[in-house]
C-alpha cells in the first residue's frame, strides 16, 4: 500500500498532465494512479479518464487492448454506467473504428457481452447504434457479430437464454429486411 492519500496521488498525477503531452498520460503509472482514483469516485480523475477516451491520441500512444480494455473491465463491476461511457467512446474512436488489427476487437466484444449481461437495455443499444452505421468496418462488424456470446474459449458456453433473447430482440428484426420466412 501506499502512505499517500488520494489527493496526494492526484497531486503527483497532475504533474505529468500537461499540454506538452497532450494532457495524456506519460507512464503506466500515470494511468494506474488516474484509473485508481477514479475508481473510488474522484470526479477530476472520472472526468480525466473520459478525457482520455475521448482522444484518438490515447489509443494511438497506448494501445487498445493494453489499457482501453482492461480500463473499461475495472469498472464493469463498481459502476457500470461509466464502463459503459467509457465503451461507447472507445468504439467510437477513430482509433478502434479503423484499427488495422482487428485480433484485439474480439476482447471489446467481449466487454459487450457483459454489458449485455448486466444490463441488457443498454448493450442492445449500443448494438442498435452499430447497426446504424452505413458501411461499417471490420471491427464494427466483429463488435456486433461477436458481442453475443463468448466465441474464444471452448470452455465457456453460451447461455441460450440470453442468445435466443438476443436473436428475437436485435437479430430477427434486423433480418426482416430480407424477407421473413416464418
Amino acid at each position: 500500500g501506499s502512505d499517500f492519500t488520494d489527493g496526494q496521488r492526484w497531486e503527483l498525477v497532475q504533474v505529468s498532465l500537461i499540454d506538452k503531452y497532450d494532457n495524456l498520460p506519460i507512464t503506466p503509472f500515470v494511468e494506474q494512479v488516474v484509473t485508481d482514483l477514479a475508481k473510488k469516485n474522484h470526479g477530476t480523475a472520472r472526468d480525466t479518464l473520459k478525457g482520455w477516451f475521448d482522444n484518438p491520441a490515447y489509443f494511438k500512444k497506448h494501445g487498445i487492448v493494453d489499457n482501453a480494455i482492461p480500463n473499461i473491465e475495472a469498472f464493469l463491476e463498481s459502476d457500470l454506467t461509466l464502463a459503459i461511457l467509457l465503451f461507447e467512446h472507445f468504439i467510437s474512436n477513430e482509433a478502434f473504428i479503423n484499427k488495422k488489427d482487428e485480433f484485439d476487437t474480439y476482447d471489446a466484444a467481449v466487454v459487450l457481452q457483459k454489458i449485455l449481461k448486466q444490463n441488457y437495455a443498454k448493450g442492445l443499444e449500443i448494438l442498435e447504434k452499430l447497426l446504424l452505421i452505413k458501411k461499417p468496418t471490420i471491427n464494427q462488424q466483429i463488435l456486433i457479430s461477436h458481442g453475443f456470446f463468448h466465441h474464444r474459449d471452448p470452455n465457456v458456453k453460451g447461455d441460450t437464454a440470453a442468445l435466443t433473447r438476443i436473436f428475437i430482440d436485435y437479430v430477427k428484426p434486423h433480418l426482416k429486411r430480407f424477407g421473413d420466412p416464418t
